[in-house]
């Protein structure tokens, strides 16, 4: 009977378990213009504050967790790349680009990574000594799309809290009408 009663448990707790997974949060539904829209989900453990500047999106995203970097996100219209994907980039014009985004940094170096439907990532990492920070651009139909993600202490930024910031990106959903 004992036995039965810890299989049972054992199920109960997995099935528990198991929908608690399944659940995801809502995108947060940002809309552009009249004809698109973005779907963002905000990463478990975050909060997400959009604000309009101009054209330009910045959406804070608020750790719950003080040790857990802090992230904007961006969106912004580029005239000179309208309707292009990083993709579409000649490796000439992939690092004129890259050049340009890594000009202000003091001791950056860069890789070339992409997010889980294809589309290429530049992540940028600042490697001075007074300051830590990664930003993440890519550009998508036009779009430059940016997270910039920095500590909230005086550590390094690893490769899984960067991986959060790539799967950001990876979640995101431009959609026209």
């Amino acid at each position: 009977m004992k036995k039965y009663l810890s299989i049972l448990l054992i199920c109960l707790l997995a099935l528990t378990v198991f929908g608690a997974a399944a659940e995801e949060t809502a995108p947060v539904e940002i809309k552009v213009h009249d004809g698109l829209t973005i779907s963002v989900v905000v990463p478990e453990g975050y909060t997400f504050s959009g604000n309009w500047y101009g054209e330009i999106l910045h959406a804070s995203l608020i750790p719950a967790d003080p040790a857990t970097p802090a992230m904007v996100l961006s969106v912004a219209a580029s005239e000179e790349y309208g309707g292009v994907t990083i993709n579409d980039l000649s490796e000439d014009e992939l690092n004129s680009l890259i050049a340009v985004c890594a000009a202000d940094y003091a001791s950056p170096s860069y890789a070339i990574s992409e997010t889980t439907h294809g589309t290429k990532l530049i992540v940028l990492d600042e490697n001075s000594d007074g300051d830590e920070y990664v930003e993440i651009i890519t550009l998508y139909q036009g779009y430059f799309v940016q997270v910039s993600m920095e500590p909230t202490d005086e550590t390094q930024l690893t490769a899984d809290q960067i991986a959060v910031a790539v799967q950001l990106l990876s979640d995101m959903e431009f959609v026209t009408k």
